[in-house]
């Protein structure tokens, strides 16, 4: 596929990214560089497609990191063709994804994982699959599945569509799993438009709390006695920076957060003698579909300024499955109960 004339660009500059390629299939041996609708890009030729990209801010401040948009002034982290695609105002930029396959840790595992049609839970999958997992997952968007097992190619797959507050989706699981669940990552969740105490209604403190805490307990309930019975297991949750904090979400969405660390910690406690490990990640801002709006004005003058001031760049999935994966393996075989901050920094502030 001729990815350069689509763009505007020069037929003989290869794009190059992580997720580019050329038109005969080939990786790409040298970073693209040129300026793009304004954001210019240099870096020195002839490096590998993975090396450091550097962009230069508006604000003529240099942002070091691996691939950077300008967005409102602000360095974020997202992947090259994306900003490739945006430069373009596209959002249907498509191409072979990459599985990191760094090892087998989890070969002959089994593997739950939850919101795993976007974002860190697709991320997550597609790592687990790409060291050796079978993985089941699930999403309440079958086209985003779909997308899911295509993307893995010959990857143990299978997908279990369904709604994870409900109890019957948490069944279903169980059933596609088997008589063996080895790992647990319960990645849904939804935010809260940043609804403070004085504002949030009762329709949103319920559809919140009920994805981000009550599903989380449910399936928690129906995999446990698989893994204590097995003596072994490893359950992460995917907790948040608003976990961690009072400055980072709504009502809803920081107390679902705060509840799943001492849910973490609970079962850490009470399974860890039974072989069972329980950890959560606590993301900061991630590129994912969630879509995170501020309906409240009030919220927005008060968390605004903060968020502005002491948030590091928007991390990728990829980033998030990595630490996912890392908990959820024999490599962190003597780590338990532990909330692990995969904010760039953002919980140092």
């Amino acid at each position: 596929m001729a990815l350069g004339p689509e763009l505007g660009l020069p037929h003989h500059i290869p794009i190059c990214s992580p997720h580019a390629w050329h038109a005969d299939g080939e990786p790409c041996p040298s970073i693209w560089r040129d300026v793009v609708d304004g954001v210019k890009v240099d870096s020195d030729s002839g490096r590998a497609c993975t090396d450091t990209v550097r962009y230069e801010c508006r604000l003529g401040a240099g942002c070091l990191r691996q691939i950077n948009e300008i967005r409102n002034s602000v360095c974020v982290s997202v992947s090259e063709t994306r900003l490739l695609a945006l430069a373009k105002n596209r959002t249907d930029f498509e191409g072979p994804e990459t599985m990191p396959n760094s090892s087998d840790r989890f070969e002959g595992k089994t593997a739950i994982v939850t919101g795993a049609g976007a974002g860190i839970g697709r991320a997550t999958a597609l790592r687990l699959a790409g060291e050796g997992a079978r993985v089941v997952a699930t999403d309440i968007n079958a086209d985003r599945l779909r997308q899911l097992v295509e993307a893995g190619g010959k990857a143990d797959i299978v997908t279990v569509l369904g709604d994870i507050t409900d109890q019957s989706t948490a069944q279903a699981l169980l059933s596609a799993a088997g008589d063996k669940v080895d790992v647990l990552v319960n990645n849904a969740g939804i935010m809260d438009a940043f609804l403070p105490a004085a504002e949030v209604d009762d329709a949103t403190w319920a559809r919140v709390i009920a994805v981000n805490l009550t599903a989380l307990m449910q399936l928690n309930r129906t995999i446990l006695p698989v893994m204590t019975a097995a003596g072994s297991g490893a359950i992460v949750n995917v907790g948040s920076e608003a976990g961690l904090r009072g400055s980072g979400a709504g009502l809803a969405y920081t107390a679902s957060k705060h509840a799943v660390n001492g849910m973490t910690k609970h079962m850490a406690f009470i399974y860890g003698p039974s072989g069972v490990r329980t950890n959560a990640v606590a993301p900061g801002a991630v590129e994912t579909s969630i879509e995170a709006p501020f309906k409240s004005d009030f919220a927005a003058a008060r968390i605004g300024p903060v968020m502005q001031a002491t948030m590091p760049p928007v991390a990728q999935p990829e980033q998030l499955a990595a630490a996912i994966c890392w908990l959820a393996s024999d490599d962190a075989s003597n780590v338990n109960g532990v909330i692990l901050p995969v904010d760039g920094g953002w919980s140092a502030v």
